[in-house]
């Protein structure tokens, strides 16, 4: 029997997705999403005068394509939140975000669908769903600065 991990990570899923999730992601979703993931924006993170966190290019990632039993995709990105900013820090809830792409997707309204949010050694991560379209980063980037967008 193999050895218990010594923080196991607490995963919740939407019911929906649940057979989307690679196993690799269920054992260590941290490892996951620092060794799968690829950077939607380039450049290190900034700080503040204070020393928080002001900008994280390496907090969202795109992760590879998940695929269920039965052959469907799903296109995905992760969010590693970070607790000290803006409403986060306010409500010290980490999974405000989470909750409130939840609230707009009963309203009917286009939101990207949560997916899965993740708790592992004190650090906090939500998955969505990836938004179709352009997007600032890899060949997009150049598409649009052609068009003239900086």
């Amino acid at each position: 029997m193999p050895p218990e991990t010594p923080n196991p990570p607490k995963i919740a899923t939407e019911p929906l997705f649940t057979n989307f999730l690679p196993q690799e992601f269920i054992a260590n979703p941290l490892s996951y999403f620092q060794s799968k993931g690829t950077n939607i924006k380039s450049g290190e993170p900034t700080y503040n005068e204070h020393g928080i966190i002001d900008e994280d290019p390496t907090a969202v990632k795109d992760l590879p394509l998940w695929t269920n039993p039965e052959g469907q995709t799903l296109a995905t990105v992760a969010k590693r939140v970070n607790t000290e900013k803006a409403q986060i820090k306010k409500t010290a809830d980490p999974f405000y975000e989470y909750k409130v792409m939840e609230i707009i997707q009963k309203l009917g309204l286009p939101v990207s669908k949560p997916i899965v949010k993740v708790e592992q050694s004190g650090v906090h991560m939500i998955v969505m769903e990836r938004v179709k379209g352009l997007r600032w980063v890899n060949n997009d980037i150049k598409l649009l600065k052609a068009k003239g967008y900086r």
